[in-house]
């Protein structure tokens, strides 16, 4: 890591802890003498992340760290950046950046989500080896912030998230293998003091909606989300963060080969292909006509599709288009309670696209109407689903980086 990315400001930000905290520390600290900790796992900067995991609740802040220890010895995770290595195929895929500090001195580490096809990747190197993968990473990123503790000579123990979600598609939402992957990532301990996502689409509340029971309420409330308008998001990068340490593309002025900085050091995983950036998304992947239903309405005629939903707190979720004229659309709910009202939709011009919350069980029915057409067939494409709630498994291990 070059200095030129590490100046940023004499007034770094330092570990500071309430009074309630300080409390709970000490008697967290002596509710863990019973574990083989190491002098670094003693540490009130370590400790404190296991209390405000579990909203300081030592009981539960206990039970967390030692289901972690447990898991981590058991996959051997210590030292495992000395013995294994993400593929470097993966790495192409799967990039993330050190940006810097902030303007308060903390890491930035910027995220480009939404162009990374979680459900290929899980479809060809299953679950638990991406898993696997995913944990190396973090544990890049947790030597990263000791090696800045030791340049800076200061603790460095929380990260500023940018996460981009340009690209996250209807393909990836509809996987339950991605959305579970999602939820186990969320049981890791949290490092970061703020996260900003940008570009979210119409369809990221669902996502949003099935992580949001896995997160601590205080996580929750650092987190930032922003639409795909960039306008307003690149203003608050600009107020929050030094632009000399961030990409173009991102709203920065940090120099390199493109916008995206594809080439620089800032790629902990190396550096990035440019196609990463500017080839199709997985979200356009999912237009194209062999992942999608096809049909064909006579004039006159309506396609109505049934949907059933049998958990509560569900929802819909639609992605379509038309060849050349535009289609009727309305959704029921057991034939004869209107759920989404007709409406005609230019979606020969842009494919549509969105998401509705069930309310009661039972069937739904997508019509597309083209009864208005007194002589023209229409040609769609689509994909439905029936997006269910994840369980919670209070049985889930907790694992964390460290």
């Amino acid at each position: 890591m070059t200095n030129d990315i590490m100046t940023v400001s004499n007034s770094y930000a330092s570990e500071a802890y309430s009074q309630v905290e300080q409390q709970h520390l000490k008697e967290f600290r002596t509710k863990v003498s019973d574990l083989e900790l190491s002098d670094e796992q003693q540490d009130d900067a370590f400790l404190i992340r296991w209390l405000r995991a579990r909203n300081l609740d030592i009981e539960k802040a206990y039970d967390m760290l030692n289901k972690s220890l447990e898991w981590r010895k058991e996959h051997k995770v210590d030292g495992i950046l000395e013995r294994e290595d993400v593929p470097e195929d993966i790495k192409k895929k799967t990039p993330f950046a050190h940006c810097g500090l902030d303007k308060e001195g903390y890491p930035i580490l910027l995220l480009p989500v939404g162009r990374q096809d979680g459900r290929t990747l899980l479809e060809s190197h299953g679950f638990d080896t991406c898993f696997r993968y995913n944990t190396i990473n973090c544990e890049k990123v947790m030597k990263m912030l000791k090696d800045l503790s030791e340049q800076q000579g200061r603790k460095v123990t929380q990260i500023v998230e940018i996460i981009d979600l340009d690209g996250y598609s209807y393909r990836q939402l509809t996987s339950k293998a991605c959305r579970d992957f999602m939820v186990k990532m969320q049981t890791t301990v949290d490092i970061m003091i703020q996260s900003m996502v940008i570009n979210a689409p119409k369809i990221f509340h669902i996502l949003f909606s099935v992580l949001k029971p896995f997160i601590p309420k205080q996580t929750l409330e650092k987190v930032d989300i922003y639409g795909p308008e960039p306008e307003k998001w690149k203003k608050v990068i600009k107020e929050r963060f030094p632009l000399e340490s961030i990409p173009p593309h991102w709203g920065g002025t940090r120099q390199g080969s493109d916008a995206f900085c594809s080439q620089s050091e800032i790629w902990l995983q190396g550096p990035v292909p440019i196609s990463f950036f500017k080839d199709g998304t997985a979200s356009e992947d999912g237009d194209n006509e062999t992942s999608m239903t096809q049909a064909t309405i006579n004039s006159r005629d309506t396609l109505k599709v049934d949907l059933v939903v049998n958990k509560p707190d569900s929802s819909i979720a639609w992605r379509f288009h038309s060849q050349s004229h535009d289609i009727g659309f309305q959704i029921v709910f057991e034939n004869d309670q209107v759920v989404l009202p007709f409406r005609r939709v230019q979606s020969q011009k842009e494919t549509q696209e969105g998401t509705h919350p069930c309310h009661a069980l039972g069937t739904y029915t997508v019509i597309f109407d083209n009864s208005y057409s007194l002589a023209r067939s229409k040609v769609i494409s689509y994909n439905l689903s029936v997006i269910e709630p994840e369980d919670v498994n209070s049985n889930v291990t907790n694992v964390v980086v460290e």
